[in-house]
C-alpha cells in the first residue's frame, strides 16, 4: 500500500468509527441517523469530503456510479443538516493527530507555519444573514472565510477556523 492509499484508508477508518457512535456527531442524537436509509453517516461524510467543484447533482451521480437509484439533492440536504459541525472538527483533529506524530521536522528548532485565508462560496440562502452578501441589484451570495495554518516542513494542517466572511 502506497502512502496516499494509507492516508485514505486512515481517513475512511476514522469516519467508519465515527459512524459506530453516530449520536456523538449529530444535531439530534436521539433521532438522527437511526433509520436505515441510502445516506448512513459514514457514506454522507465520505461523500462530502470527496466532493469537487461540480453541481450537487453531478457529484451525486459520479459518487454513486451513475445509477438510477442515486439519492436526490433533497435527501442529501436533509441528511447533511443532521450532522453537527463538531463532527468535522473531530474528524480533522483526529486525522491530523494521526500524522503529526510521524515526524517532527523543524528549521533551526522552530516549526515553520504558514497561515492563509480563503473565501468559500456556499449554497445560496438569503435567510442566512450571517453569511449572505448582496451587492447592488445582484442576486447575492453566501460565503464563508477559511483560515488555515499549515506546517511547511511536516506537510500537515495544524489548525483551521471557518467563520462568516
Amino acid at each position: 500500500m502506497n502512502f496516499s492509499e494509507e492516508v485514505k484508508a486512515t481517513l475512511w477508518g476514522i469516519i467508519d468509527e465515527m459512524g459506530i457512535n453516530v449520536s456523538d456527531y449529530t444535531v439530534n442524537p436521539e433521532k438522527d441517523f437511526l433509520r436505515k436509509k441510502k445516506w448512513d453517516f459514514a457514506t454522507l461524510v465520505k461523500f462530502i469530503i470527496s466532493m469537487e467543484g461540480q453541481s450537487l447533482k453531478n457529484e451525486l451521480h459520479k459518487y454513486f456510479g451513475y445509477t438510477t437509484d442515486c439519492p436526490s439533492n433533497a435527501s442529501f440536504n436533509q441528511r447533511r443538516s443532521q450532522v453537527s459541525s463538531s463532527a468535522f472538527e473531530f474528524l480533522f483533529n483526529t486525522f491530523t493527530e494521526h500524522y503529526q506524530n510521524t515526524s517532527d521536522k523543524r528549521f533551526k528548532g522552530y516549526r515553520l507555519i504558514a497561515c492563509d485565508g480563503s473565501d468559500i462560496n456556499i449554497a445560496h440562502n438569503p435567510a442566512d444573514t450571517e453569511t449572505y452578501f448582496k451587492c447592488g441589484k445582484s442576486k447575492g451570495f453566501n460565503q464563508l472565510h477559511l483560515n488555515a495554518m499549515y506546517d511547511l516542513l511536516n506537510r500537515t494542517y495544524t489548525d483551521i477556523v471557518i467563520q462568516p466572511s
